[in-house]
């Protein structure tokens, strides 16, 4: 039986991996407007994705500590220092 969160993640990868590409096409034209355009809706889509993905797997803690997303689809609590 396919797991609709396997495949959602999946898609969410896709989606990634394409915004890299347009970001790599950006920067290879040297258009200094056209690269801050595509880096602020690539930044719009990065965070809708991850409302989403926390949206259908979200983070199991402590309701009483204040948590902060790092890099990747981790969340640590807010004030340790888990950023390499």
């Amino acid at each position: 039986m396919m797991d609709p969160n396997n495949d959602f993640k999946g898609a969410a990868a896709r989606i990634e991996n394409a915004i890299a590409s347009i970001l790599e096409v950006a920067a290879a034209t040297g258009d200094t407007g056209f690269i801050e355009r595509i880096t602020r809706l690539a930044i719009k889509k990065g965070v809708v994705l991850e409302l989403l993905l926390e949206a259908i797997d979200p983070p199991m803690h402590d309701d009483n500590q204040a948590y902060v997303a790092n890099t990747g689809n981790d969340t640590v609590p807010f004030g340790e220092d888990h950023l390499e």
